[in-house]
């Protein structure tokens, strides 16, 4: 067992017995009044809300990055099977409380609570540490969660248009009963860009366990938003600060593929860690792994025998950095390498973005040989990503910032049945419905999905 692996299990116990009655902390901060740091601390070391299950899947059931056998999209559930087909009405009247729309606003809710206990402690000498850790965990936290809801709720970022598009509903504090009004695109991105750079002056460098933010996971994040954003500069000038502080890869040779999940949970590669909302859907029982992508992985592809089970025929995913069923959504330097990569490729960085991206797959190939490619680097670093970073939570995000860019636009077909459903580039179906029960209750305006 590694050493991180060991902290990783030992704050898990930390959590359950430090917790205490925060394990059922209720969204209404008037039912549970935490008063000291510890209290606070443990609120935001609630696993279960922060880390587990805690990002939306509602983009992953939508993408590409798998497909579903007719029969076992009919037998989904009602949410599930909407969203698969890219229905109108993905929610129903009916659902007055969507996971996917819940659970990042309780992670928000639970960070201004604390962000709200801390502005009633002075702390002294001896707490300061403390309390810069606190307040910039729950910065980070707030930040992620909102993060998380634009990628589904918003339009994609677009610099000429962001501040006439309709954005989210801002959760500035932890009042769940007032009303509020929905942001503009720029200045929901404004909001949770501002609450990372303050929590990249509190958090320390390092942490006992990933499952806590750091400074590494704030560059990080900031490098895939700015990524999102099309503002490739700062992209890469984060990407460099996060890989100045954390440089570890794996190599997927010392991996037993023989394992039901080769990789650990907490391993070196994690900055952040974070698991999605489980859905039926996505399980190694009913996911399928497409064979055009399958294909796309060269023999000697180490990833191709880590990521993939091939149960009698039928293709599987077991590659989550979970170690587990459940699927890996946080940060990691892999993902770090390639918006490093793709950055340097889009900045006519030529040399830079190839070395960047070498270092990366010499620890994917066998024997480190990486076949050489033909394409365009662009071309190629995106290639990678989408193999490296499948079922992550990324390829809906990556789909929509991508089909603004013509070479690189796609269609997205689903065959159910005899009946063909078809997702075209740039169509407001990439942009969720906001749930009905919302509308009602703050009268804002609904996302157009015609």
């Amino acid at each position: 067992m590694t050493i991180q692996k060991w902290m990783g299990l030992c704050f898990l116990s930390f959590v359950a017995s430090a917790c205490g009655d925060y394990l059922d902390i209720k969204p209404d901060k008037r039912l549970v009044v935490p008063s000291t740091l510890k209290d606070l601390q443990a609120i935001l070391d609630n696993y279960s809300v922060m880390n587990m299950e805690s990002t939306p899947s509602l983009g992953v059931v939508a993408s590409d990055d798998y497909y579903l056998t007719y029969n076992d999209w009919q037998t989904a559930n009602l949410n599930d099977r909407n969203t698969y087909a890219w229905e109108k009405d993905v929610f129903e009247a009916t659902d007055n409380r969507p996971t996917d729309w819940f659970i990042p606003y309780r992670m928000i809710n639970y960070a201004n609570i604390a962000l709200e206990g801390l502005d009633k402690i002075v702390p002294n000498n001896s707490e300061l540490a403390a309390w810069n850790g606190i307040k910039g965990s729950a910065l980070f936290f707030r930040a992620w969660g909102h993060y998380q809801l634009a990628q589904l709720f918003c339009k994609d970022y677009d610099a000429a248009t962001a501040t006439q598009d309709a954005g989210l509903i801002l959760r500035r504090e932890s009042d769940v009963e007032a009303t509020l009004s929905r942001s503009s695109v720029q200045d929901s991105y404004d909001f949770f860009l501002h609450d990372l750079q303050e929590a990249a002056k509190l958090l320390p460098i390092q942490v006992f366990t990933t499952a806590r933010p750091s400074r590494v996971a704030v560059y990080a994040l900031l490098a895939r938003i700015y990524l999102q954003m099309r503002n490739y500069g700062l992209a890469l000038a984060y990407a460099d600060d996060a890989l100045a502080l954390q440089t570890d890869l794996l190599d997927y040779s010392s991996l037993d593929t023989s394992l039901a999940y080769p990789i650990e949970q907490f391993n070196k590669e994690v900055i952040f860690q974070a698991t999605m909302n489980y859905k039926g859907v996505l399980s190694a029982a009913k996911l399928r792994v497409d064979s055009l992508l399958y294909a796309s992985y060269d023999d000697a592809d180490l990833r191709k025998a880590v990521y993939f089970w091939d149960n009698k025929g039928v293709l599987t995913f077991k590659g989550s950095y979970d170690g587990s069923l459940r699927l890996f959504s946080g940060l990691s330097t892999s993902e770090v390498y390639l918006i490093k990569a793709e950055c340097e490729a889009r900045l006519g960085n030529e040399v830079e973005g190839r070395e960047t991206l070498g270092r990366l797959l010499r620890l994917r190939y066998r024997d480190g040989q990486v076949p050489l490619s033909e394409e365009p680097l662009l071309r190629q670093v995106l290639n990678e990503r989408r193999k490296e970073l499948i079922l992550r939570g990324l390829r809906w995000s990556d789909l929509r910032r991508l089909n603004k860019e013509e070479p690189y636009q796609k269609t997205l077909i689903r065959q159910l049945d005899n009946r063909q459903r078809v997702l075209l580039p740039n169509s407001n179906l990439y942009t969720f419905p906001f749930p009905d029960i919302v509308i009602s209750l703050n009268g804002v305006e609904q996302n157009p999905r015609d």
